[in-house]
């Protein structure tokens, strides 16, 4: 009874003997809107359409909204598909360019919802720098005694806590001297 994919095909063969035959081509849309098949069915709709608007008006609103989401659907797969594929692309690049191992120790993660944003990296994920393939990653320093912390949005590779905490200790100390 609910066989929609040989019903479109009986639908087609109707149409070709009569191309504007009002109930196969309402039967089709509808046929097309339950097997997803969005833009045969907003073809049929608008053939019927143009012959009973009232008729058809319902189902070539309705194909139209479900092929919207539809597409928006499929551009999130790609989407994520690509980020999978970029995410891989980096972990390749750790494991084998950089020599990193990479493990599973949950002791040192921080929630993504604990992570500061930023317009540089809003995700807080570790990214590759396109100029140089050098690793960019955000760090956080926290200064316990003091109630306070520092936050690097591009802390490379090659920078070390060193150089940082030397930039942060003279820019502390200035403002020290500044205001007393």
């Amino acid at each position: 009874m609910n066989n929609f994919g040989r019903g479109i095909d009986d639908i087609k063969e109707v149409l070709k003997i009569e191309s504007k035959n009002k109930k196969a081509l309402l039967r089709g849309s509808k046929a097309c809107l339950e097997c997803k098949k969005y833009e045969l069915g907003i073809e049929f709709a608008e053939i019927g359409f143009k012959e009973d608007s009232k008729l058809f008006e319902k189902i070539l609103k309705k194909l139209k909204e479900e092929f919207e989401i539809f597409k928006m659907e499929e551009n999130k797969k790609k989407i994520k598909i690509k980020k999978e594929k970029e995410n891989l692309k980096l972990i390749k690049i750790l494991k084998e360019e950089k020599k990193i191992k990479i493990g599973n120790d949950e002791e040192f993660k921080i929630p993504k919802e604990n992570v500061p944003k930023n317009e540089f990296n809003p995700n807080g994920d570790i990214l590759i720098s396109n100029q140089n393939n050098l690793l960019l990653f955000q760090v956080l320093f926290v200064y316990d005694d003091y109630n306070m912390c520092d936050f690097i949005q591009q802390f490379s590779e090659n920078d070390t806590f060193f150089d940082h905490l030397n930039q942060m200790v003279f820019f502390y100390f200035f403002i020290y001297i500044f205001n007393s």
